[in-house]
């Protein structure tokens, strides 16, 4: 599969990357933007489009808020955990990108450019309580919970309920972890929108994040693939974690958020509003 999306916008050489890509847009033209929160957001590099089981239930997300006059556009992805409720990181629905008027988040499950799949609207959106505004869980950020959740209007007609793994996070070190998102698939402006997978191996981990790193195919996530759950390819089908940021120029290190620091927050919210 290609490499996943770069979150935002590149920084500097080895700097952080983490965020969506944004796009400011008048009845005149549309400018394609980064945010300057020195985070960037990317699809799978290298990913390929596969049935990989971690490709059940993924999304596209996109975010528009009317700043006078001005269309803003954010796009990420998600993870479906249930017929009305995707799970996606904190960063790519922001307080601030949901504070505007009017305000539409909309969810494709399934290729977005496709006419004929189907779309959502959101009714709400939960964000952690320890993700902080344009903040990005990584080895800069280690205390954020870059995590959201967001609950639909109406359900998706055949969406299977998807839960969370119980596994410690001490359990991920040497594993594999298969992610699939539908962010860039080059580190250069490349086609976004078309869901690529990888199957990733886990450098390292520790109590706040769990770091990806390139396989043999150089795969790994990139800018548009925030909020790409990712699942333990041995471990069973619960969602091990969200991906966060990533680093490197060229990118050689992704940041996923483990499940041991989400999970509850997610349990209890679901239930607390219902279906």
């Amino acid at each position: 599969m290609s490499n996943l999306p770069k979150l935002l916008g590149s920084v500097a050489l080895l700097a952080l990357l983490g965020g969506c890509t944004i796009e400011a847009a008048d009845s005149e033209e549309t400018q394609t933007e980064t945010e300057d929160v020195g985070i960037s957001e990317q699809e799978i590099r290298n990913g390929l489009w596969a049935p990989l089981p971690s490709a059940d239930g993924n999304v596209d997300i996109t975010v528009e808020r009317n700043v006078g006059g001005l269309l803003y556009r954010k796009r990420g992805t998600g993870m479906l955990l249930g017929p009305r409720w995707v799970l996606t990181a904190g960063h790519v629905v922001d307080a601030s990108d949901i504070g505007g008027a009017p305000t539409q988040i909309s969810v494709t499950w399934g290729h977005v450019t496709d006419p004929s799949a189907p779309t959502r609207i959101w009714q709400n959106v939960y964000i952690h309580p320890s993700h902080t505004t344009g903040g990005a869980t990584s080895p800069t950020q280690p205390a954020d919970v870059d995590v959201a959740l967001i609950h639909l209007s109406t359900a998706f007609s055949g969406a299977v309920t998807r839960s969370i793994s119980t596994a410690a996070t001490s359990t991920l070190a040497g594993t594999t972890l298969s992610c699939c998102g539908y962010g860039w698939t080059a580190e250069v402006a490349g086609s976004h929108g078309i869901l690529h997978c990888g199957a990733m191996p886990v450098s390292a981990t520790n109590t706040n994040y769990v770091t990806l790193i390139p396989n043999a195919l150089s795969q790994i996530p990139l800018q548009g693939d925030s909020g790409t759950s990712c699942i333990d390819v041995f471990g069973g089908a619960g969602v091990s974690g969200v991906v966060t940021a990533v680093s490197g120029s060229p990118v050689n290190a992704g940041y996923v958020v483990p499940a041991d620091r989400f999970r509850t927050w997610v349990q209890t919210t679901m239930t607390t509003v219902g279906p």
